[in-house]
Order: structure tokens, then C-alpha cells, then sequence
């Protein structure tokens, strides 16, 4: 993870995961261990743990308060050596490509959060030249939608079929529970009534 500096925009906090490179951007106009950890802590409930997190040595990372926070999550910190930023390469070259949409979206006078998003999905849903597969897939192990339509759009085939058909069956049965409990009878409406 890494803070993008602010030319004209507010801060950008990059994280990407190393083995999938899928990444998340938030924009934050503070850049304080608070505010960062309550940004982790955000995407973290939806995402998980990591084993470790790797960044430079941002104030707001060498913190007690966010050295406690990694501790108490049993996260491994990982600083980079210092004017190095080589070491953390792969957010880096996240920020070069981030830096250069904010650019566009500037010439275009467009709004650079939403033009950073239209990136991010972009990004997590493309093949990645080194893994062939997109970091969504290896992420969470399915393809997610973008707007450009796909085969899977098309395709009758259900990969999920037996978590499918479970819930299909849990939804009947707590269906047909709750009739019981309010006494509800079948409907003698018909079409045309």
C-alpha cells in the first residue's frame, strides 16, 4: 500500500494484493494512522486479513497506533527501505497508471473519483499479462461483470449449481415456514379475475 500525493486531487491511498494485483483506491483528504487504519479496517470486512502488509516508511504507517493495529490483527508489517520505492514496486507502478487517469481526468474536466473507478474495475477485471487471469478471478475465484458483455452472459451453464440449488431450497422451506406462523392460504386469483 502507498499514499498517491495530492497535485490537485485529495490523497490516494493505493493497496493492491501482490498475488492477484487486484487493488482498491480510496481518496482521503487526512492521511492520519486513524484514518488510514479505519480505511483498511473497511475493506478488510469485506476482504479478509492479510498475512502482511508492505509499505514505505509514511509517518502514518511507523505510527504506535498502526504498528497496534497490525499487531492486534496479527499482520505482519513490512517497511520498504527508505528512498527506495523501487522495493514496493508493484503499487508504484499501480500509482503511475492511477497518476495518469487522474491526468485525463483532469484535461477532460472530468470527475477524477469516478474516472479512478471506471480504472479500478478496468484493472481487476483484465487478464494479467503474468498470471493470465484477472485479479478479480484469483481473488475470488470467479470473473466478475464489467459492461462489456462476456460468453458467461450468454451461457445457460451454472458453475455454482449445488450452492444454487441449496439456497433455492433454504428459500422454499423458510417460504413455506413463515406461511404457517401468519396463517397464509393460496391465492384463488387467477388471470382475468
Amino acid at each position: 500500500m502507498d499514499l498517491l500525493g495530492p497535485p490537485n486531487y485529495d490523497f490516494g491511498f493505493v493497496i493492491i494484493d501482490y498475488y492477484s494485483r487486484y487493488q482498491e483506491t480510496k481518496f482521503v483528504k487526512n492521511i492520519t494512522s486513524s484514518e488510514i487504519i479505519g480505511i483498511l479496517e473497511e475493506i478488510f470486512c469485506r476482504l479478509g486479513y492479510p498475512k502482511s502488509i508492505r509499505e514505505d516508511n509514511g509517518r502514518q504507517f511507523v505510527s504506535s497506533e498502526f504498528k497496534s493495529f497490525c499487531d492486534k490483527n496479527n499482520i505482519d508489517l513490512i517497511t520498504s527501505p527508505p528512498h527506495w520505492p523501487q522495493a514496493n514496486g508493484e503499487v508504484e507502478n499501480m500509482n503511475k497508471s492511477i497518476l495518469k487517469r487522474l491526468q485525463i481526468a483532469h484535461g477532460k474536466g472530468a470527475d477524477y473519483r469516478k474516472e479512478v473507478q471506471k480504472f479500478t474495475i478496468m484493472y481487476n477485471v483484465t487478464p494479467h499479462g503474468s498470471t493470465g487471469k484477472s485479479p478479480s478471478e484469483l481473488l475470488f475465484n470467479r470473473t466478475i461483470r464489467d459492461k462489456i458483455p462476456s460468453v458467461q452472459d450468454v451461457s445457460e451453464t451454472i458453475l455454482d449449481s449445488e450452492a444454487r440449488d441449496l439456497d433455492k431450497i433454504n428459500k422454499q422451506k423458510g417460504k413455506e415456514r413463515e406461511d404457517r406462523v401468519r396463517g397464509a392460504k393460496e391465492a384463488d386469483i387467477f388471470i382475468g379475475d
